[in-house]
């Protein structure tokens, strides 16, 4: 970050009280005139730097002088009037309204400490950037926060808005790497782009959300996303987030590309509305236990995750973009059975890395077999091992080596013979048992509202039955 300044050398009528204690300098303000008193402040050895009186834009932007000495600024008594300059201005600035702390003006030094003037309304772009703040309150007259505005200050650990300003800017947090604790009083509905990017103690997020900005969490240490009544997530807005576990949803989110991108320590990523973008979880944790059910998986969606096994497709899916299932070498069954023969397009590369020496995937594909053909005929999709299925509420066969039973929470699957594989999964897509190789006998719990679907493989025979 590069931060620039204009010096600006302005007359003016000054007053001035110095304090006579050895760690307070007072100095009354007349708009325009603090210029005259720069050389006390920049040599002084006192810790507090009060100011009261009348500044505009002309004073404030000299406080970047301040002798390393001074870690609090006291502006608690002082009025910011607006001034506007004839012609060469300040931060490519000309005019500045009244009660706004202006861009850059305690960027870089080493205050650690600020208390706001009473009337102020406004922080403008990186006005704390890269200080060594440690922790501010901001009334709830304040109603714009800028770019970046506390942007870098390593130091920062607790801020508290009383509040909640109209306008907040991007990256206001960015890279605050010790801030764990920033507290709306009247909640945060929209996060805006980058606000906690690389800010690695907060491990959550500020209650009452309902928009999530791209990159808003980026790089951070959160551990806990809340998406309850949260609408829309922007791109990237997770990303990277190594320690992420959890991601709580009450209905459909419209995510951007590349979500939670990188989050290996995230095993299920909440149910999706309108696309899975690209990248959308690409190299995370996501074992992918909810069906998709979006007309477009994008490109690298769900790419390099170990740990999924299953991909169940819902109806709406109509395409599959280039790479989405890449290096997903845990994948053994695509379950498309909810499609029909409405066969989605499917990108040649959409499962890259998985295929055999001959070009076929070593992959169940599970279609229903009234519009098998439709699935065989088709160029890329008839790569995989095609299972013919139906999806009744009775067996599948009509001989008795399998039998799956329900008792209200419990489904019981029991069979002649050792069973290969049996998974048991909720409609919504939620895994709630895949194994018992070797076993003949397995009691699942299963909520009670939700309807289990039993896919079981013994012997080469596979079943999938309904339980309500």
């Amino acid at each position: 970050m590069i931060l620039t300044r204009t010096k600006h050398l302005v007359a003016a009528i000054v007053a001035v009280t110095a304090g006579t204690g050895a760690r307070a300098l007072e100095i009354t303000v007349n708009p325009g005139s603090l210029c005259e008193n720069i050389p006390q402040i920049e040599t002084t050895s006192d810790a507090v730097l009060k100011l009261s009186g009348g500044a505009n834009v002309t004073d404030l932007a000299l406080l970047y002088k301040m002798s390393p000495a001074i870690t609090t600024l006291d502006m608690s008594a002082l009025n910011i009037i607006p001034y506007q300059y004839a012609n060469t201005g300040y931060m490519d600035r000309l005019k500045f309204g009244a009660y706004e702390l202006v861009p850059n003006m305690l960027a870089g030094t080493g205050v650690t400490r600020v208390v706001l003037p009473e009337s102020l309304q406004g922080i403008g772009d990186q006005a704390f950037a890269l200080s060594r703040i440690e922790e501010i309150e901001i009334s709830a007259k304040v109603k714009s926060v800028g770019d970046y505005a506390f942007a870098g200050c390593a130091g920062l650990k607790k801020v508290t808005f009383q509040g909640c300003p109209e306008k907040l800017g991007k990256g206001i947090f960015r890279n605050c790497v010790n801030l764990g604790n920033v507290e709306f009083k009247e909640g945060l509905k929209n996060v805006p782009e980058g606000m906690f990017y690389g800010c690695k103690s907060l491990k959550s997020m500020p209650a009452g959300a309902e928009t999530i900005g791209e990159e808003a969490f980026r790089l951070s240490g959160i551990a806990e996303a809340d998406l309850r009544g949260v609408s829309e997530v922007g791109a990237y807005a997770f990303a990277d987030a190594r320690g992420l576990t959890q991601v709580m949803s009450d209905g459909p989110v419209l995510f951007g590309a590349g979500a939670f991108a990188g989050d290996d320590a995230l095993e299920n990523v909440p149910e999706l509305a309108g696309n899975a973008g690209q990248a959308l979880a690409a190299g995370s944790g996501n074992m992918l236990t909810k069906r998709l059910n979006t007309p477009v998986i994008g490109e690298a969606a769900f790419a390099n995750n170990k740990r999924i096994k299953l991909v169940s497709l819902g109806p709406d899916v109509k395409e599959i973009k280039a790479h989405a299932f890449r290096n997903d070498t845990g994948i053994n069954t695509v379950n498309a059975v909810a499609l029909g023969s409405s066969v989605p397009a499917l990108d040649p590369d959409a499962f890259s890395g998985l295929e055999a020496d001959d070009g076929r995937y070593p992959i169940e594909l599970l279609v229903n077999s009234l519009h098998a053909d439709k699935w065989k005929s088709h160029d890329v999709w008839s790569r995989f091992n095609i299972c013919e299925t139906s999806t009744g509420e009775a067996e599948l066969e009509p001989d008795n080596r399998i039998r799956v039973s329900r008792d209200g929470g419990t489904v019981t699957v029991s069979g002649a013979m050792p069973f290969d594989n049996v998974r048991v999964t909720g409609v919504s897509g939620v895994t709630y048992y895949d194994g018992g190789r070797g076993r003949t006998e397995i009691s699942v719990a299963v909520p009670a509202g939700d309807i289990a679907v039993v896919t079981v493989l013994q012997g080469g025979v596979l079943k999938i039955v309904k339980q309500r």
